[in-house]
């Protein structure tokens, strides 16, 4: 029965190749410098859009016509020793999972320029001009750049930042040193500056260089309503917690069952403009008051109620805008899901996004008068064409399994809707299967969510899979201590029969007590920590990993097995068994608690 179901959902994954994504993207004046006379230079700095970016092509071109390039490390770093050149300098980062383009510059005396999404707003300010033109044609434009005009543009771009919320008025936005998010390291103080820049344009729909361009034409009088106007309503953001921004959200059941309201997919709009903050179902006119959620008299940053007629909807954000939330009706149920940032014009079908998509599959299936669950690893591959195939996961041998992606003949039976808002409908031509697909674009790497519900041989079914583009998941180092913020957790439990009532736990805190790395496994690649918890990396596809049974666990389902999908965004989803089991049957949603 269930190897049915999921074979019949096959058809649900070619929605990937509709959709198409947008992002960070490319995109003059008199001063107190001038370009020197030919110098060897060693250049360094770090490539990050809060998260860093690990093996990015890094390519230079100064004002003489030298070119150079090299490689970014894992961390984000790079160092170049570039010879004979006459600075100033252009850089170039291609972001390996995207292939964006960020954008930097190296002025007279300089030996640092990072490469971020402040560095590329800055770059696109001081030329008013797109980036990548520039970058081709840099000897028009390297006289552009002197000190006045940088100090200028750092002024500008600093006081639209503050403007909405995001304060980077104490760093220079080409040479502050800073430790971005990679790995089990998490990043400082600007690394989540940058995090807080990417997700708010994430949230507008805007491009690094349409921001930059609008800053240019901006003077000093009206930076406020400029950025205002070129940002939206995500223009918004709470002072404690700046990933939380107005804009519109789309909402779903964990397991992809229908909301209160009757729909498996709901779109909600949050206005922190207003006062007090609301919320509403977009296309309704009822607005429900939206208060923080508070412990013991104290605001939980990042945490928000929403109180319903007959409940209440706690919700907990990420650094990413994603967030989990919980449904206390007044009758003491409960339920559980997720929200994700309504982006409207992603296209995943641009060459720059193919590659594997790992993905994690819990379905709901009513038979016999009794709700069967089940939780399943697999991959996707999207070319660069747009084709796709589908390898499908195994979890009953002594560890997970992945097999040959191959191409789905059940894809092309599908009839799909226009994208409305992100969103597209397809169903199944027998009509018996229905998805509702949309994606999100976080840092570097693009998430599909489709939510699915039908009948199979007459058993009603609903369910969600989600899918993160891959990354090589790479081992830490023996005796470092691993991250140690707390996360919230939304779970619903495995179990060890049909007869066993289900456990859930919802809202509750992992403590954020520190692990140390005590072994590592370079062969089987996986390390195992104080805590007595042994990490199986790339397991069972790149991008997830897999737990085996644990005697000492801080995860809630104590000792059982679990396969993971790393996000990067704060947030994590992953599929749970109990020890004796090779049925994976508990979904869990973890969400990083902002810093």
């Amino acid at each position: 029965m269930k190897k049915m179901l999921f074979n019949s959902l096959l058809f649900i994954l070619a929605v990937a190749s509709l959709f198409g994504c947008g992002g960070g993207g490319g995109g003059g004046g008199s001063g107190s410098t001038s370009p020197s006379t030919a110098i060897n230079a060693a250049i360094s700095g770090t490539a990050a859009t809060g998260a860093a970016i690990p093996r990015g092509a890094v390519d230079f071109v100064c004002a003489n016509g030298v070119t150079g390039s090299t490689v970014t490390a894992d961390d984000g770093t790079y160092t170049m020793n570039l010879t004979g050149v006459t600075l100033p300098c252009a850089v170039k980062v291609t972001v390996p999972t995207t292939q964006q383009k960020l954008y930097s510059l190296v002025e007279s005396g300089a030996t640092t320029a990072n490469v971020t999404p402040l560095s590329h707003i800055l770059s696109t300010v001081i030329f008013g001009a797109n980036p990548d033109t520039v970058f081709a044609n840099f000897s028009t434009y390297s006289s552009t750049i002197t000190t006045d005009n940088i100090a200028a543009a750092q002024t500008k771009v600093k006081a639209a930042l503050a403007s909405i919320g995001i304060d980077v008025v104490n760093y220079d936005l080409l040479k502050t040193s800073f430790t971005a998010t990679n790995g089990s390291t998490s990043g400082d103080a600007l690394d989540q500056k940058l995090d807080q820049v990417v997700h708010t344009l994430a949230l507008a729909e805007k491009s690094l260089t349409q921001i930059g361009a609008a800053l240019a034409a901006a003077n000093s009088n009206n930076i406020t309503s400029v950025t205002a106007t070129a940002v939206g309503p995500a223009a918004s953001a709470l002072d404690d917690c700046p990933y939380v921004r107005g804009g519109k959200y789309w909402t779903f059941l964990y397991n992809g069952g229908a909301m209160t309201g009757g729909d498996n997919v709901t779109k909600w709009n949050i206005d922190i403009s207003a006062s007090p903050m609301t919320a509403n179902v977009v296309g309704s006119n009822t607005n429900y008051l939206v208060q923080k959620l508070t412990s013991s008299g104290n605001s939980v940053k990042c945490a928000f109620t929403i109180t319903m007629p007959t409940s209440v909807i706690t919700s907990y954000f990420s650094k990413s805008g994603v967030f989990a939330w919980k449904q206390v009706f007044s009758n003491n149920t409960v339920t559980f899901g997720m929200g994700v940032p309504v982006q409207s014009n992603l296209n995943l079908n641009d060459a720059a996004f193919a590659g594997n998509y790992p993905a994690i599959t819990y379905v709901s299936v009513l038979s016999g008068g009794q709700y069967l669950m089940n939780g399943a690893p697999s991959y996707f591959n999207v070319d660069s064409s747009g084709n796709l195939k589908f390898a499908s996961c195994s979890t009953s041998g002594a560890s997970p399994t992945c097999g040959t992606p191959s191409a789905s003949n059940t894809s092309t039976n599908s009839t799909c809707t226009s994208n409305t808002d992100g969103l597209i409908t397809c169903t199944s031509a027998d009509g018996n299967s229905t998805v509702k697909a949309f994606a999100m674009v976080n840092q570097q790497r693009p998430s599909l969510f489709l939510v699915q519900s039908g009948t199979i041989n007459g058993a009603n079914y609903t369910g969600v899979t989600i899918a993160t583009k891959a990354v090589t998941l790479k081992l830490p180092s023996l005796g470092v201590t691993q991250d140690t913020s707390t996360a919230w957790y939304f779970y619903r439990a495995p179990k060890n029969n049909a007869n066993t009532g289900w456990n859930f736990y919802s809202g509750d805190t992992i403590s954020g007590a520190a692990t140390t790395i005590t072994s590592l496994n370079t062969v089987d690649s996986f390390y195992t920590t104080s805590s007595g918890v042994s990490y199986y990396l790339n397991k069972p596809t790149d991008g997830m990993y897999w737990i085996p049974n644990v005697t000492n666990s801080s995860f809630p389902n104590g000792s059982g097995k679990s396969i993971s999908l790393s996000t990067g965004g704060g947030w994590t989803i992953r599929a749970s068994s109990m020890p004796t089991s090779t049925v994976y049957d508990g979904f869990d949603i973890f969400i990083s608690k902002p810093i």
